[in-house]
């Protein structure tokens, strides 16, 4: 007779936790990815002014800009291909508490770049 597989309980709660574990890193990582893009689409909104551009209709503003040179994102980051931004400049006129964005959350979505106000 052949004998099965078998395992402990014990030895599955371990394998469930590490598990769960890797999954919720992974998790706030792809977050932190998404939250990074979705910050630089506001930044700079590429998209919109091109639709704009070719209707006629009215350029939405620049909040922004940044540089992407040879900056590189943290390690957990480029696991998953994520480029880094060496320099972010932001418009003090568009940091409102009604954006949800400051200098701040950019430095903690950017810690590799330089965040800086663009001179007026």
């Amino acid at each position: 007779m052949r004998r099965r597989f078998q395992f402990r309980l014990r030895t599955m709660f371990v394998v469930v936790t590490v598990l769960g574990a890797f999954l919720g890193w992974l998790g706030v990582q792809l977050k932190w990815i998404h939250n990074r893009r979705e910050a630089l689409v506001w930044i700079v909104p590429l998209r919109a002014r091109q639709i704009a551009a070719e209707t006629m209709g009215i350029l939405p503003p620049h909040k922004g800009s940044y540089i992407t040179a040879d900056a590189k994102a943290p390690w957990s980051l480029r696991l998953f291909g994520e480029r880094g931004v060496e320099r972010l400049e932001l418009d003090r006129s568009f940091l409102t508490p009604d954006t949800g964005y400051s200098l701040e959350a950019f430095s903690q979505l950017f810690p590799e770049a330089e965040v800086a106000l663009a001179r007026e």
